[in-house]
């Protein structure tokens, strides 16, 4: 009973010092600009509305071959 005791109240101690030092830690500093995944983004929406329409025009139906005439 009494390890068991014990046991508890070492675990108390690790996981308050390790609250302690998790608050003691700054807060990373923000980005100031857009990322490079957003500048990369921003330039693939730019070239696809620049080139929107070359190449992709509606395909027309095939013509209807001998094996699909209706009998």
């Amino acid at each position: 009973m009494k390890k068991i005791v014990l046991v508890l109240a070492g675990g108390a101690l690790i996981g308050a010092s390790i609250a302690a030092y998790a608050q003691a830690k700054p807060a990373p500093a923000a980005p100031k600009g857009p990322s490079a995944d957003e500048k990369a983004q921003e330039r693939a929406v730019a070239n696809y509305r620049k080139n929107k329409g070359m190449g992709m025009e509606a395909k027309k139906p095939a013509a209807m071959g001998m094996s699909d005439k209706k009998k």
